[in-house]
């Protein structure tokens, strides 16, 4: 049952949205070119991605779309009941075909995968879909005016007699492969008569490869042996140069540590006199600067003395500069004129006293300072003299170190270029380069010679073979035979299944009983609108077996193309009526709608109403859903209804 259609940009719709949920007998009405055909083939192309003529995508795209199409369906009850389908199909603006299934919300692949997978779900084809579930216009004789073979091999499709074709290929299959291995086995057979002196040719050019095979194994055995020796020989000369190499590096490093001893000498040496030197300045400067520590420590207790008398002084003057220069300052008693006189000599006594002090001070503070410098003078000397004596002793321990290792670098480089001189001596004998020559020149000789050795054995293997091969068809000759006349009977059955099996043969009978069952049924539709019956016969058309549709009447027995249109139109619901029946009885598929696109046109009002009734009492009964494009009111039979027009060049709707 479809539940909603949606439709952007395809043939003259668009963009719409139908509910169709709770639509059952639906009936399409609108002038001609609005667009009505158009709303009912969008289904055929959202589940097969074609419409019913196969027209192109871009056929079927609106114009100014910008190259953008889309058209969806969804489905309730396929596969099973309470099962939601739903399809988008269309072109993206990239010009890229798009194709999207989901089954209860559940994505089902894209595009080829999830075609397959709506075949599956729908139980049917396009063709099968179009036979059963969709009467449209322009298609009302497409069945019926078929060629006679064409008909037939309809009705072969829907009585599944197809097996019988797979069949008729594997016989013919085997009949091929029969005929192909009687050919082989006599062509063996004339071949026979040389395989015996082809087996003497084989064995002698055999043993001719046997001797050269032995002789190139004693050369190669030869050649490796003497390679052997020259690579003994070469890897002694290696080891010699190698020898060389390590020398001649050590000898060098022995001349440059004995250079870098000897420079290491002078500098020590140099360093030596140097220190003493600087020794004898520092002894001269040590006498300048006697240790005059005392001294300083006398003239340092004379000063803080010094200090506290000028303290003692100040106190006094303080004492004697109050403000209350009339009092005692012990009893404040009134002083006298001849108090106060004496309290200003004794002031100026005691100013006297602090100003011969305060530059005793200054005269014993600038000897500290003196005494100072001279002592800090004389402590520098002393540690540079100390430092003297460290670097005079390192000075010696450097040069006796340099002495003994410029002995020691002069015995090794000594024994160094005493060996040196016997590898050399050893070189001169045997030349390098020459040994490589050799050994280069022995290598290729064994290569060539493997290379020999390898083809021997090659030819050796090959030549066995075809000896075995050849025993082998010398043993088949009686086997041959027999096979033979085994593949001639076995030919002779596969030709006889092939004409058996062949579309005029079972499948031609099997295809008998639907054809008795569809004249029955389409006879028994037809006398629902007019007298007479419709004979479904067996012909011959052109030398090929084939089917015909006949009307039997008051008038006689007239063909299919013989009939006026609305008969042809009354004949071609009966068929496909009826076929519809045996389809589904044949064929369980999932489908439960319906679409008959204009099926009145060229009837009769009188027709016309006998088509009302058999929708009403037959096809009612089967789909849940019936589509119907008329432009006949059929609101008795069709109570749902959808208006279509054309605005602006583009597909309205309308649910009435």
């Amino acid at each position: 049952m479809i539940q909603s259609l949606w439709l952007k940009n395809f043939a003259s719709y668009s963009d719409i949205t139908l509910d169709m949920s709770k639509f059952t007998m639906v009936e399409i009405a609108g002038l001609n070119g609005s667009g009505k055909s158009y709303l009912l083939e969008s289904v055929v192309y959202a589940l097969y991605g074609k419409t019913r003529d196969d027209i192109k995508i871009e056929e079927m795209m609106k114009n100014n779309s910008e190259g953008s199409m889309e058209v969806g369906v969804r489905i309730k009850n396929i596969p099973e009941d309470g099962d939601i389908l739903q399809i988008v199909r269309g072109r993206s603006e990239s010009g890229t075909n798009k194709l999207q299934v989901w089954l209860n919300n559940e994505t089902y692949g894209k595009n080829t995968e999830a075609q397959t997978h709506i075949n599956n779900f729908i139980g049917m084809d396009k063709d099968l879909f179009l036979i059963t579930c969709y009467f449209g216009m322009g298609e009302n004789d497409a069945l019926m005016s078929a060629t006679p073979a064409t008909r037939l091999d309809t009705l072969q499709k829907i009585a599944k007699v197809s097996v019988y074709e797979k069949l008729r290929k594997r016989a013919a299959e085997k009949q091929s492969a029969c005929e192909l291995e009687a050919n082989e086995i006599r062509a063996a057979l004339s071949e026979l008569s040389e395989v015996k002196e082809e087996i003497k040719v084989v064995k002698r050019t055999m043993i001719s490869s046997s001797r050269d095979l032995d002789t190139f194994k004693d050369d190669l055995e030869a050649l490796i042996y003497e390679k052997a020796k020259l690579d003994t020989s070469y890897e002694r000369v290696q080891s010699f140069v190698r020898s060389k190499l390590v020398l001649e590096s050590e000898v060098k490093t022995l001349r440059n540590s004995q250079k870098e001893a000897k420079r290491d000498l002078t500098f020590a040496t140099e360093d030596l006199e140097l220190n003493k030197e600087a020794l004898s300045a520092c002894n001269k400067n040590l006498e300048t600067y006697t240790d005059k520590s005392e001294e300083l420590e006398k003239c340092i207790k004379t000063t803080q003395a010094t200090r506290e008398i000028i303290a003692g002084c100040k106190a006094i003057l303080d004492n004697l500069m109050g403000d209350a220069k009339e009092t005692c300052p012990t009893c404040m008693h009134k002083l006298s004129k001849a108090d106060l006189s004496k309290i200003d000599n004794t002031r100026s006594s005691h100013e006297t006293t602090l100003q011969v002090h305060q530059d005793l001070l200054k005269s014993e503070l600038i000897k500290v300072s003196d005494l100072q410098r001279s002592q800090q003078s004389r402590s520098k000397y002393v540690k540079l003299k100390l430092s003297v004596k460290h670097q005079l002793e390192t000075a010696n321990s450097s040069i006796i170190g340099a002495k003994h290792q410029i002995k020691r670098l002069s015995t090794l480089y000594t024994e160094k270029d005493t060996k040196l001189s016997s590898v050399l001596s050893k070189l001169s004998k045997d030349s390098g380069n020459d040994l490589s020559d050799r050994i280069e020149e022995v290598d290729k000789k064994i290569s060539i010679c493997r290379e020999s050795i390898g083809i021997a054995k090659a030819t050796s293997k090959l030549k066995k073979q075809e000896i075995k091969s050849l025993n082998r068809k010398l043993e088949r000759v009686v086997t041959l035979k027999d096979n033979l006349r085994s593949a001639n009977q076995k030919f002779r059955s596969y030709e006889l299944l092939v004409k058996g099996w062949s579309r005029y043969g079972i499948p031609m009978d099997l295809t008998e009983d639907l054809r008795e069952e569809l004249e029955e049924r389409a006879t028994e539709l037809y006398q629902n609108f007019s007298d007479g019956s419709i004979l479904v016969e067996r012909i011959v058309d052109r030398g090929k077996p084939g089917i015909d549709f006949i009307l039997s009447d008051s008038l006689g027995d007239r063909r299919y193309k013989q009939l006026s249109k609305g008969q042809r139109s009354i004949m071609y619901l009966s068929v496909r009526i009826a076929l519809t029946d045996i389809v589904s009885e044949c064929i369980p598929f999932r489908v439960d709608w319906l679409t008959l696109d204009e099926v009145t046109d060229g009837l009769d009002p009188e027709k016309r109403d006998s088509l009302m009734v058999v929708i009403k009492k037959i096809l009612k009964n089967r789909y849940s859903q019936i589509f119907s494009v008329c432009h006949v009111a059929t609101k008795a039979i069709f109570p749902d209804r959808v208006k279509v027009w054309l605005e602006d060049r583009t597909s309205q709707l309308e649910v009435i």
